[in-house]
């Protein structure tokens, strides 16, 4: 899930200033730093408020966001609005913020702890790639079609993790509760057996 929620960060930190100057006609320096502003001090302090969230639901809800805030991002280019585009930043941040912090605390939770320096380090670099790899993509495209459609592209991909994400997460979440009812009831037979 960070993959894509780290793509939306990517999004906004690389492609976003250009979108507003070239694709809204706004120059102001001003206008182009705040709404890439808004974007990490909405995920900062979202990470910030979260923390009683279980990682499940924040992960989840961070997955979730991402679909409006993609629809917004596309919406606000299409209109050339500025407004749009700054809702899409709040929402993207909530979204990447608890993708983020959701998916970390679950790799942290299922990981051996033996292994767990290595799997939070292979989740590290994932989230790192969706920062980049997806900007690299849109900037190929744009290439060979119009910002816009690339940007599409790019929604409609991002999307699609994320909805792979939330089906993922919720076969591996029945899988973690059927294991720990089969558990449960192991270790109460094991305790009658034993009476």
């Amino acid at each position: 899930m960070a993959f894509a929620a780290f793509a939306l960060g990517g999004f906004f930190s690389a492609l976003v200033p250009g979108l507003i100057t070239k694709e809204l006609h706004i120059s102001n320096v001003a206008v182009v730093g705040g709404v890439v502003t808004l974007f990490f001090t909405v995920a900062g302090v979202t990470a910030a408020l979260s923390g009683k969230l279980t990682s499940w639901t924040a992960m989840f809800s961070g997955a979730v966001c991402v679909f409006p805030a993609v629809a917004l991002l596309v919406c606000a280019e299409v209109f050339r609005s500025i407004t749009l585009l700054i809702v899409a930043g709040v929402v993207g941040g909530a979204a990447m913020a608890l993708s983020y912090r959701g998916s970390l605390q679950v790799v942290n939770e299922v990981s051996p702890q033996e292994k767990r320096a290595e799997v939070v380090s292979a989740y590290l670099l994932m989230c790192y790639l969706g920062n980049s790899l997806p900007v690299l993509g849109v900037g190929l495209l744009t290439t060979i079609l119009e910002p816009q459609r690339a940007h599409e592209i790019f929604a409609a991909v991002v999307a699609a993790l994320a909805l792979a994400a939330i089906l993922t997460g919720k076969t591996s979440k029945k899988r973690q509760q059927q294991q720990a009812r089969s558990e449960s009831v192991q270790h109460r037979r094991q305790s009658l057996s034993r009476v």
